[in-house]
């Protein structure tokens, strides 16, 4: 009977896409037009099949693209706001990107502004290119102790880092030794208002006798210098920071750069990094758009069954840095790199580049850093991190194939068809699955959800430095009620 009142579509097969700004008029904004340059570059490149597989997000009829300029001029992190199939994102991404290369020039546009555009939007039925003509630009909001950066993304880095270092050293953390919790997770999320200040909105998790406090310390942050705007309008954009706060103590910034250092003993002279200062020019380094905020530069892969490297990728911020690190390390003598430890289950992580006195230089590893992902119970034996993930999501499909309370939809008499849900939630230190956040349909579907989550087992966290890791997680899904 359960089959055939719903069916669960899992993170496997869609993923999900954020978008800032979410009741912004694109229509209004940026003229958009089916028949402009960009839209008939999308539509002779892109297969109207893969039009068909767009899914937008709740209340919206369109589809946005947003991306950063590096120093360089040219476009990073692509984000499509959408529901949609990784060929689609990748598509869309890759053939604006080949639009970009062809009708921008690199003093076009400012590295310290994000910019967005609309790329799809509905017709009766039909999903079409219906490209802006017009870029929508954001400027950050700008503290003093900011205004050295050239990125956007060291920018909003730079704000949240000043509030926590703010917080840090202006609260009474006393207030909450009465709690009965040895350990408390604080999670703050503010916004900086039109007028330059600080306050904290209601998405923010910490005990409630802490508001006030909270409210206090965020009020006294120095006024911001450069509100943030959006197509020249201001606007009021969240930013956050979070920590975990054990009873009795006063939380510190921890400075994880001298921690990777002690771990991993990043060198000039270890053989890894000889290869790549003999290889490298400086205009490579001028591509690393480091900064004292982004202050390195690292390669990522996993290793298959032969335990060689495979799935390689960075944090860059150039494409083309991106290509030539990893080209030059696929023709490095993997034997001589050292390895605590080889297994199939872990993400290593590799420092190229490091950034200091204004200066990037080639400083690698002599140990490799490694992350073992989360493990859900029964996929310890995956062959591989891909294999663990997909695992992961047939455990969860298979508890709420069972658990679900499948009548609750006809229940509840929601109108038949596709209704889309979305679970956030966290592994913490014990693998305990917490923090659960669910946008649903119904107050009782997401009750439904919540109850089910917290039936599933314990799950073996992910490990990082020898240490359990807090990791996050989403996992969009529909239920189909007929």
């Amino acid at each position: 009977m359960k089959k055939h009142i719903f069916t669960l579509f899992f993170l496997s097969y869609f993923i999900c896409f954020s978008q800032s700004e979410k009741n912004f008029d694109y229509d209004t904004y940026s003229d958009p037009n089916p028949k402009n340059k960009l839209s008939l570059y999308f539509k002779s490149k892109i297969n109207k099949k893969l039009l068909k597989n767009v899914r937008f997000f709740k209340n919206k009829n369109n589809v946005t693209l947003s991306f950063f300029i590096n120093e360089q001029g040219e476009p990073y992190r692509l984000n499509v706001a959408s529901y949609g199939s990784k060929e689609y994102y990748d598509t869309i991404k890759e053939t604006f990107k080949s639009y970009f290369s062809q009708n921008f020039t690199a003093d076009s546009l400012d590295s310290k502004n994000r910019y967005f555009l609309q790329i799809i939007s509905k017709k009766g039925r039909r999903n079409i290119f219906n490209c802006s003509s017009k870029l929508i630009v954001e400027k950050p909001p700008i503290c003093k102790e900011c205004k050295d950066l050239k990125l956007y993304e060291d920018i909003k880095t730079c704000l949240n880092l000043e509030v926590k270092k703010h917080f840090y050293k202006n609260a009474d953390f006393s207030i909450l030794d009465k709690l009965k919790d040895e350990e408390i997770d604080i999670f703050i999320q503010f916004s900086v208002t039109k007028s330059g200040e600080l306050k904290y909105t209601k998405k923010s998790r910490l005990p409630v006798r802490f508001l006030y406090e909270t409210d206090r310390v965020l009020s006294s942050f120095p006024k911001i210098q450069q509100v943030s705007t959006k197509n020249n309008l201001v606007i009021e954009p969240k930013h956050s920071f979070s920590f975990q706060l054990k009873k009795g103590e006063t939380p510190k910034l921890i400075d994880q750069k001298n921690e990777f250092n002690l771990l991993y003993k990043p060198s000039q002279d270890n053989k890894l990094s000889q290869f790549f200062i003999k290889n490298l020019t400086n205009k490579d380094l001028k591509k690393s758009n480091l900064s004292r905020i982004k202050n390195h530069f690292s390669l990522y892969f996993e290793l298959n069954k032969d335990l060689k490297p495979i799935n390689l990728r960075t944090n860059s911020r150039s494409n083309s840095l991106e290509k030539t690190i990893i080209e030059l390390f696929k023709k490095y003598p993997f034997s001589q790199l050292n390895f605590h430890k080889k297994d199939l289950l872990n993400g290593y992580i590799i420092q190229i580049l490091d950034f200091r006195d204004h200066q990037t230089f080639v400083n690698t590893n002599s140990i490799v850093e490694s992350v073992k992902h989360a493990i859900y119970p029964g996929c310890e034996a995956s062959e591989n991190i891909k294999a663990a993930k997909k695992c992961f999501s047939k455990k969860i499909q298979m508890n709420f194939s069972t658990k679900f309370d499948s009548s609750l939809p006809k229940k509840l008499k929601l109108n038949p068809g596709k209704k889309r849900i979305l679970i956030k939630f966290k592994i913490n230190i014990d693998g305990d699955i917490v923090d659960i956040n669910v946008d649903a349909p119904h107050q009782k579907i997401t009750q439904e959800v919540i109850r089910v989550m917290r039936k599933l087992p314990k799950v073996q966290p992910a490990i990082r430095r020898g240490k359990p890791i807090k990791t996050k997680f989403t996992i969009p899904f529909t239920i189909i009620v007929k």
